[in-house]
């Protein structure tokens, strides 16, 4: 599986376009995808990364 990028992106910033806001962890494959700007800006305020660290099956 090579292409994949890891980690928090965010995109869909520009006027009149939905926020959308993956995570993806390169180490187990977990991917999270949140839509709408007020679910990102929360979502990001949770810290997703952090968050997913601390249960990560494959740092284990």
């Amino acid at each position: 599986m090579s292409g994949f990028i890891g980690g928090l992106q965010i995109r869909g910033l520009d006027r009149g376009e939905t926020p959308v806001g993956d995570y993806l962890c390169t180490a187990c494959l977990h991917h999270e995808r949140v839509r709408g700007r007020d679910k990102v800006t929360d979502w990001l305020r949770a810290n997703p990364a952090n968050e997913h660290r601390v249960r990560c099956t494959a740092r284990t």
